[in-house]
C-alpha cells in the first residue's frame, strides 16, 4: 500500500498539469480569466504550488523506498 501511495504522490505534478491544462481550456472556452489583484499574490500562489508539488515528490520517494 505504501508503494501505490508514494507511486500517486511521485505522479502528482503530472496530474496537477493535465487538471491545469483541462481547466484551464474549459474556464478559457467560457471566457473566463484569472485576474490577479496584485503581481504578488501570483508570485505567492505559484511558490506555494512549486513548494507543496516537490513535498509530494519528496514523500512519495521516501514511501517508495521504505
Amino acid at each position: 500500500m505504501r508503494k501505490v501511495i508514494g507511486t500517486l504522490l511521485i505522479l502528482s505534478p503530472l496530474f496537477v498539469l493535465m487538471a491545469f491544462a483541462f481547466f484551464g481550456v474549459l474556464l478559457g472556452s467560457m471566457g473566463m480569466d484569472i485576474h490577479w489583484t496584485s503581481k504578488m499574490a501570483s508570485y505567492v500562489t505559484i511558490g506555494c504550488s512549486i513548494l507543496a508539488l516537490c513535498a509530494c515528490v519528496i514523500a512519495g520517494v521516501h514511501l517508495r523506498r521504505n
